[in-house]
């Protein structure tokens, strides 16, 4: 009897395999884990205790699991594709530890209940040249492989020339002023750097920061500093000349911490003289920091609010940096001239990069347009007064068009026939959805804008009813994200997989791990 049970255990077990196999690819892949986890002997002992007679999974089963997992996310995804009539796309270029380059490609999509998601699409080597004509094909090869070429809005990009221009070249709905928001708000920045005063007093505060991480002695005296001043010990930040908003962190959390960096660098029993006089920090300095700080902050505001993990749609760019320039960038008569400086090249960098200042060479581009198909920027206040009919009157061309030739010719004669319901012959009011899509438009422009911190998504929601053919517009503008943030994050993850005792994995490895780990969310 002994014997027999022991069989039908072991036969239980064996019929847990598949399973089991299939949950060690789900945690392999969730966790970013190494393909020869199962192999260490950790692993191994583990599985002993949780399930004795688990036959542990080799590395090329391990592999059939997780391409069988891709596969199911896979058709998830292009699933969701085939139903959403508005798709947006962010692209980008990245090298890893092993100089492979990977291009990665992510998809933003409203689906028919007006919910974003984003989805990761490829992350795949590239090796020829990054020229536009071979970035413009790769990008074509994902959306082809996609089936979303028909259905493309707008591809999302930094500003790196390339791939600007191969963006230009494709086959997208809007081609131009798309890049990625986050990263021109950084290059307008970096141009205030160069200032010399600014130039100075950054370099300075990077040697103060450098000098307490690389000194023992120092750090800890700044955390008992801290702590006799009963501050919240926080570490000094080091500014990343790739890092968003890097230097006003540095910036801000050196200001904050002055008293007890200064403390410790005046202390001659824990800061050589030499040490000391070379990382001075004058009044005049760090009043310019406090100038600095208060200058940057609301553009790292913006910069966080447009790289969210929420959707943030393109629709938000151009009224946010006019309301920065407004209520932020302009004189203030307490400012100092390096404060003035620093303000107009910000402002002068805005307006030129994001094209805020109308003239009669000025094309309606897809930021204007997004906007006013946002409820909360619908009345185009922000733009100049002979630019808002121009940019209603490129919708109302979109609309226009996207009513068929003999369904135009018809209309009329259709609205004096029998298509009118009992109602609207009562009340000699045609109903929202049998209205012509240049009334649905004007009607809409009629409602009350809303504010800006409601849900634009959550309005379109409840009213795309009545306005069928405006939401189908809507839909393919508010679907482009304000940056290629999504993109960045990918490479973030794919960073962490290509670590230095996994630089040999095969890039097609790299490939499906960044795929599965990105779109955990859709594994079951």
């Amino acid at each position: 009897m002994r014997g027999h049970h022991g069989l039908e255990m072991l036969r239980a077990s064996k019929c847990l395999n598949p399973a089991l196999h299939q949950a060690v690819a789900k945690l392999i892949a969730v966790n970013q884990l190494p393909l020869s986890f199962t192999a260490s002997e950790g692993f191994q002992q583990f599985m002993a205790v949780i399930e004795p007679g688990y036959k542990i999974i080799k590395e090329d089963a391990l592999k059939r699991r997780l391409n069988l997992l891709a596969d199911k996310l896979t058709d998830k995804i292009r699933e969701k594709l085939l139903k959403a009539k508005s798709i947006a796309c962010t692209a980008d270029l990245w090298s890893s530890r092993t100089q492979e380059s990977y291009l990665t490609c992510t998809t933003n999509i409203i689906d028919d209940e007006w919910n974003c998601e984003t989805m990761t699409l490829s992350t795949q080597e590239m090796e020829e040249r990054h020229t536009a004509v071979n970035i413009a094909k790769e990008i074509n090869e994902i959306s082809d492989k996609w089936g979303i070429s028909s259905s493309l809005s707008a591809v999302v990009t930094d500003n790196a020339t390339n791939i600007v221009n191969a963006v230009s070249s494709s086959n997208v709905l809007e081609k131009n002023n798309l890049t990625c928001a986050a990263h021109s708000i950084q290059l307008a920045v970096n141009k205030s750097f160069l200032m010399e005063n600014v130039a100075n007093v950054c370099s300075k505060a990077s040697k103060i920061v450098g000098h307490f991480r690389h000194s023992n002695v120092a750090a800890k005296e700044l955390e008992t500093m801290q702590e006799q001043l009963e501050m919240k010990q926080l570490n000094l930040i080091q500014s990343c000349k790739t890092r968003w908003n890097s230097t006003y962190e540095m910036l801000d959390r050196l200001l904050v911490n002055r008293i007890p960096v200064m403390n410790v660098l005046n202390d001659r029993t824990k800061t050589l003289p030499s040490t000391a006089q070379r990382l001075e920090m004058f009044e005049a300095e760090w009043f310019l920091i406090d100038e600095l700080v208060k200058i940057l902050k609301p553009l790292q505001v913006a910069t966080n609010l447009l790289c969210s993990d929420a959707h943030s749609p393109v629709s938000m760019v151009r009224p946010l940096l006019q309301a920065i320039i407004k209520n932020h960038l302009n004189d203030d008569d307490t400012d100092s001239e390096t404060a003035k400086g620093v303000k107009l090249i910000i402002k002068t960098e805005l307006e030129e990069r994001f094209k805020l200042i109308w003239n009669q060479d000025c094309e309606v581009n897809a930021r204007q347009i997004a906007s006013l198909l946002d409820p909360r920027y619908k009345d185009l206040c922000d733009e100049h007064i002979d630019a808002r009919q121009l940019i209603r009157n490129k919708v109302m061309a979109k609309l226009q068009n996207s009513v068929p030739i003999e369904d135009r010719e018809q209309s009329t004669e259709a609205d004096e026939n029998s298509n009118k319901s009992a109602l609207e012959y009562i009340y000699k009011t045609k109903s929202y959805s049998n209205m012509h899509p240049l009334e649905q438009f004007n009607t809409y422009l009629a409602e009350p804008q809303i504010r800006f911190d409601m849900d634009p998504f959550q309005w379109w929601k409840l009213r795309a009813v009545r306005y069928p053919a405006v939401a189908d517009i809507a839909k393919n503008y508010l679907c482009i994200p304000a940056t290629s943030a999504s993109s960045e994050r990918t490479f973030s993850t794919a960073g962490n997989i290509v670590t230095a005792k996994r630089s040999c994995l095969l890039p097609k490895n790299v490939s499906l791990l960044v795929f599965l780990y990105q779109n955990k969310k859709m594994l079951d």
